[in-house]
């Protein structure tokens, strides 16, 4: 496994080198088709969206039905045109929100590549909070934006830091708003990513606490967890399991799917006891 710094980079594949392969040299998309002929491996959170999510099935119900209840149809519109109509109005508060995310990834990209970030987007009253908590609480940032290829699966860490004690830590943003109780939230499967990431760093013989941090995007504010050896854990069995099913679904097996301390030696290995407690 080889960690690279991919500055700004994001991919759906990665390649033997760990690095970002979603457009082929012709300018396409990289497919499944590309995949099997070059050992690309599918990122985590392709793996990851391959699960059925209630949660957001539901969301993306509600802002289908809230933009045909809202949206005023042209007198001589098709049906065509004005489902397109609704469908772009559903997802523009799902895409604006990611187009605020990326602009706070980058800026903490850009401070941890240097300390100092640029602000185009006017969000640095978003970031600081988490720029606080990165000063108060790590000693070094080492890595942003790592991207690697481990055990059939790649994926792009946001950060990974020495905490002050010493101990290394995989550290992984998420921008959200706050929920009714004024907090932000921190969801109990933002782990399945974060343990495939810490899996790939120790595969490298690092030893990584892993993080989640969640950033509000709607007023400033930021919430941390540290997850539990249980917790890291449980996320593991999900996430490798869930790989398995989708390699199996998909008939398509990484080259070095059976790499050691990966996906086939580690569900071996889990303490299926320890987890029931």
């Amino acid at each position: 496994m080889q960690l690279l710094r991919t500055s700004g980079q994001s991919g759906h594949w990665y390649d033997r080198d760990g690095a970002p392969r979603h457009w082929q040299e012709s300018g396409k998309k990289t497919t499944l088709a590309h995949a099997r002929k070059q050992d690309l491996a599918m990122s985590v959170t392709s793996i990851l969206k391959s699960r059925y999510n209630y949660q957001i099935e539901q969301w993306t119900i509600n802002q289908y039905v809230m933009a045909a209840c809202t949206l005023q149809r042209g007198p001589d519109e098709t049906d065509k045109a004005f489902f397109a109509r609704v469908a772009a109005d559903a997802m523009q508060e799902r895409d604006d929100a990611a187009d605020t995310g990326t602009y706070i990834h980058r800026c903490l990209e850009e401070y941890a590549s240097g300390g100092d970030y640029t602000d185009p987007e006017g969000v640095s009253r978003f970031v600081s909070p988490a720029i606080q908590w990165l000063d108060d609480n790590c000693r070094e940032l080492l890595r942003p934006e790592s991207s690697f290829r481990f055990s059939g699966y790649g994926g792009c860490i946001d950060l990974i830091a020495v905490l002050n004690d010493g101990r290394t830590a995989v550290i992984d943003y998420k921008t959200k708003n706050h929920s009714k109780d004024g907090k932000l939230p921190i969801y109990s499967d933002m782990i399945y990513q974060l343990a495939a990431y810490e899996r790939a760093v120790r595969a490298e013989c690092m030893e990584s606490e892993v993080i989640s941090m969640s950033i509000g995007r709607d007023t400033p504010g930021v919430e941390v967890k540290q997850w539990s050896t249980a917790d890291r854990e449980r996320g593991w069995l999900v996430f490798a399991s869930t790989a398995m099913a989708l390699f199996a679904e998909k008939k398509y097996y990484p080259l070095d799917i059976t790499e050691k301390g990966g996906i086939i030696d580690s569900l071996k290995e889990i303490d299926y006891e320890a987890l029931r407690m």
